[in-house]
């Protein structure tokens, strides 16, 4: 049986193609993955997208199902049941998503922490207190796991034995920071590691931005610590702001640089 990510993956490999295109793709995914093996069937899709459908790179394909194996990625589409049901809602949602530990708790819509890599020590430690508190209420705690006050929320949430999910803009095979190659492993265990990124993607730096997007959208609301005027977690905001959640600040020091962007 043909799984359902199949053709998606499938298909965002063909040169020109891009997520939102997938949304278009024939509900009948054996039969469109079949399709997507000729020049015939490629040119009835290009007609149901409205862009050339290219030649897929099946070598590229199999590499791309070979690491999901080898490194047990597990895999949910916009056409199954499983997907996070708040990401449904949300513009731009995303066609698929990769994913190590338990989706389940995606649908625990909880609270986002996020803000800046380069937080003071009372930022972080405040950050750790606050993830902590959530998590001892049972609630699910999602962050970036970028460095600083992303790391601080994870860290804070499992150290008090609750749940968390990091959403990466790398591929799933890839640890970014790699010095939190162990914590992505630990939150893997007891939370979620979510991806919409294709195996081997490395990091680039349009790609968090949107990430951002997935942040904000599996949470009720989104708390910005130490956060700098022109910063990744004000993006976060944003996107919270836009899908209709709540935005929390804390505040810090007048002046401080590393606040500027909480304090206005």
């Amino acid at each position: 049986m043909v799984p359902s990510y199949y053709p998606i993956i499938a298909v965002l490999l063909a040169k020109g193609i891009v997520a939102a295109d997938c949304f278009r793709l024939p509900r009948d995914y054996p039969d469109t993955f079949k399709k997507l093996q000729t020049s015939e069937g490629r040119d009835e899709l290009s007609l149901v997208l409205g862009k050339p459908v290219c030649e897929i790179p099946w070598r590229v394909f199999d590499k791309q199902i070979e690491a999901l194996e080898r490194h047990e990625v597990g895999v949910v589409t916009f056409l199954d049941p499983g997907f996070p049901r708040y990401l449904r809602e949300i513009p731009k949602s995303p066609p698929i998503l990769f994913y190590k530990g338990n989706p389940g708790i995606l649908d625990r819509r909880g609270v986002a922490i996020v803000g800046s890599r380069r937080p003071s020590a009372r930022g972080a430690a405040f950050t750790r207190r606050l993830a902590g508190d959530f998590a001892e209420r049972g609630i699910l705690v999602t962050s970036g796991a970028a460095r600083g006050i992303d790391t601080a929320a994870h860290e804070g949430t499992l150290d008090r034995g609750g749940v968390t999910a990091a959403i990466v803009g790398t591929g799933l095979d890839i640890a970014y920071p790699e010095e939190n190659a162990g914590l992505l492993q630990t939150i893997s265990k007891t939370g979620c590691v979510v991806s919409e990124q294709l195996m081997g993607t490395m990091p680039r730096p349009f790609v968090f931005p949107l990430r951002n997007r997935l942040i904000s959208g599996l949470s009720h609301v989104v708390v910005v610590v130490e956060a700098a005027a022109r910063s990744g977690a004000l993006i976060t905001a944003q996107w919270a702001l836009e899908q209709g959640r709540d935005v929390g600040a804390v505040p810090g020091f007048p002046g401080d640089l590393r606040s500027r962007g909480t304090n206005t």
